[in-house]
């Protein structure tokens, strides 16, 4: 399975996500110079959509959804405009070549055009979401971001920490990006004014799915192919992000110090070990029980998805959210 492939089940919303589509395209039509071809750019690229869909099916576990459209609809486009910003920034910090199969906005257009689109994408989402949300749902947009931004910061601390927890990476990518998959779930029901134990358990079901979709990305950053996934692998390992698998190898007996000469060291330390060797770092992870390891917390995050939708009413959308577990699960193999 591509990393773009589309997931099947959102033929159920698909006329709602083409609308969000049109929004979006829209927004690049009206970007002021030099930005409008580097954020059509960026819109034109694709991507699965997962955040807006969610937003989408979310709302339809709510009475008002209807009558609310236009409303649901813009918060989609807004959520997947925040996404495409942090994408963004990301390829800026992590000096990434290729986004989505593509030269990234930075390569192409420089970092200044791309700062300046990735802040520009943010201002405008957040002009969408204001008109369309209550006082309280833009408080959660609000600590979603914060939440977003916590992570990358936290994350970037870390970089080329051996000692890193799996606990604190966890925390780490339950805020850059279980958020936002939280946010989506959350918002498109409130709008909707579905009941508020139904926000909450979807609120919960988008967190635990974003959890497993950065699990997988973990994975796939080691194990997966360029073709599949759509950027280079190793990215994050060259950059002295260490992900699931290898935190967690670097804490079984013996293979630390297997490990160690092949991962890139810090500033100012490029003289003492040689440079990642992802290959050999991948065999090493794999019979550490690190890919194992890895895969079966992503199985745990998909079972609590899975729980946090059991009690909900019996909506077609549903069983699309919950086929959903599986794509993300599945991705990129």
């Amino acid at each position: 399975m591509s990393i773009n492939e589309k997931f099947q089940g959102f033929d159920l919303i698909q006329a709602e996500i083409d609308k969000v589509e049109s929004l979006l395209r829209d927004l690049a039509g009206v970007s002021p110079e030099p930005l409008w071809v580097a954020v059509r750019d960026m819109i034109n690229a694709g991507g699965k959509r997962l955040r807006p869909a969610l937003v989408i099916a979310c709302s339809y576990f709510g009475a008002k959804k209807d009558q609310r459209q236009d409303q649901i609809l813009q918060a989609a486009a807004a959520i997947e405009i925040i996404h495409l910003a942090t994408l963004i920034h990301d390829d800026i910090i992590d000096d990434s070549p290729v986004r989505r199969g593509v030269p990234a906005l930075q390569e192409r257009f420089g970092k200044e055009i791309a700062v300046f689109a990735g802040d520009y994408l943010l201002s405008q989402a957040l002009s969408m979401l204001v008109p369309c949300l209550p006082p309280e749902l833009l408080d959660r947009v609000s600590d979603s971001l914060k939440s977003l931004c916590l992570g990358e910061i936290e994350q970037f601390a870390h970089r080329y920490d051996l000692d890193i927890s799996v606990d604190e990476h966890l925390g780490i990518i339950r805020k850059k990006t279980a958020s936002l998959f939280s946010l989506a779930c959350s918002t498109g029901a409130s709008i909707s004014e579905a009941p508020p134990p139904v926000v909450n358990s979807l609120q919960v079901y988008g967190t635990h799915l974003g959890m497993l979709f950065q699990l997988i990305d973990d994975i796939l950053d080691l194990y997966g192919s360029k073709t599949k996934i759509g950027k280079p692998t190793g990215r994050d390992l060259e950059e002295g992000i260490y992900t699931l698998p290898i935190i967690y190898s670097l804490g079984v007996g013996g293979f630390r110090a297997r490990l160690e000469p092949h991962l890139r060291p810090g500033v100012g330390a490029q003289d003492e070990r040689p440079s990642c060797d992802a290959g050999t770092v991948a065999a090493i992870v794999r019979e550490a029980g690190g890919l194992d390891h890895a895969r079966a917390v992503a199985g745990q995050m998909a079972a609590l998805a899975r729980e946090a939708l059991s009690g909900l009413p019996d909506v077609p959308q549903k069983y699309l959210l919950a086929d959903l577990i599986d794509f993300v699960q599945d991705r990129g193999y």
